[in-house]
């Protein structure tokens, strides 16, 4: 308790900000929402124009990832907090979003949708994870808000990034199919940074 007593001083901050551990975090979480703001912002597109949906309906199947991600959640923090590990919890998501995420392309309605459910639920123990590693790599409580800012800086790269890859990759690389199995070493290259990263 005595720790608290000392005021934060800049080197405090500096300390954070040079803190490999929580850049790998961040990135990790560049990666997650690279791929999954690509797939939400991008999925009820290809279902309306590669599968015939109606745009009505493609929004409601794409937007169960995020339903399903609401409700994995609280899950992942109760998983989370019973196993011990914030490594886990992030980790093996993103390994199966890699994996998950170009079987869009190629599924057929049914399918897809089963995707859709699948995707949603893994991908939301992800933010859970960073968000306790990150406060837990910072090694210091008062030190959060700014190891939320650095994991902040990934999410919104990630949130920026996502859609502008993907569109660009549908339009010049060679279509739907090249934008959806690039997700897969995004995913894969976010859980090797999280596996890297010293949390437990």
């Amino acid at each position: 308790a005595t720790r608290f007593i000392t005021p934060l001083t800049l080197r405090d901050f500096r300390r954070v900000l040079s803190n490999p551990h929580l850049w790998l975090l961040s990135f990790l979480f560049c990666c997650f929402n690279t791929a999954f703001i690509a797939f939400v912002t991008w999925g009820p597109t290809f279902l309306h124009n590669q599968r015939g949906i109606s745009l009505t309906d493609a929004a409601f199947q794409v937007s169960l990832v995020s339903i399903l991600a609401i409700i994995a959640c609280p899950t992942a923090g109760w998983v989370s907090d019973r196993i011990g590990s914030r490594k886990t919890i992030m980790v093996w998501p993103m390994v199966l979003m890699g994996l998950l995420l170009p079987f869009c392309y190629g599924a057929g309605t049914s399918t897809f949708l089963f995707l859709v459910i699948a995707i949603g639920f893994v991908a939301g123990f992800v933010p859970t994870g960073v968000f306790a590693g990150a406060v837990e790599a910072a090694a210091d409580e008062r030190l959060s808000g700014m190891a939320m800012a650095v994991i902040q800086i990934g999410q919104n790269t990630g949130m920026l990034l996502g859609p502008l890859l993907f569109g660009w990759l549908v339009d010049f690389t060679g279509g739907w199919a090249t934008g959806f199995w690039v997700l897969a070493p995004v995913c894969l290259s976010g859980a090797i940074a999280g596996w890297i990263a010293k949390v437990r």
